[in-house]
């Protein structure tokens, strides 16, 4: 059997950008999702220098500066490789 992906919206936002607004600190953390904010203020996600951990139900899991950090449907947060993103993501007009 085949399966196609259903169409579905989610929230991404390039990790290097959050790494580097938490190294500046100042306006660019107001630049932040508040979805990234609200990670950040509840230890869902540790940032280190170039790279973000991620608490998940399935462990905790790290992305690099290359990688896209994703809410999904149901608020969960995990990172993509961005190669895996492109081919699997479009960007929403807003």
């Amino acid at each position: 059997m085949k399966y196609r992906k259903l169409p579905v919206e989610i929230d991404a936002f390039p990790v290097w950008r959050i790494c580097q607004a938490y190294r500046l600190r100042g306006d660019l953390l107001e630049a932040l999702p508040d979805w990234v904010i609200d990670a950040m203020g509840e230890g869902v996600i540790e940032i280190k220098v170039d790279s973000i951990v991620v608490k998940t139900l399935e462990g905790h899991h790290e992305t690099d500066g290359e990688d896209m950090l994703i809410r999904g449907v149901k608020g969960e947060l995990y990172g993509c490789k961005s190669d895996i993103f492109q081919a699997t993501y479009a960007e929403v007009p807003e």
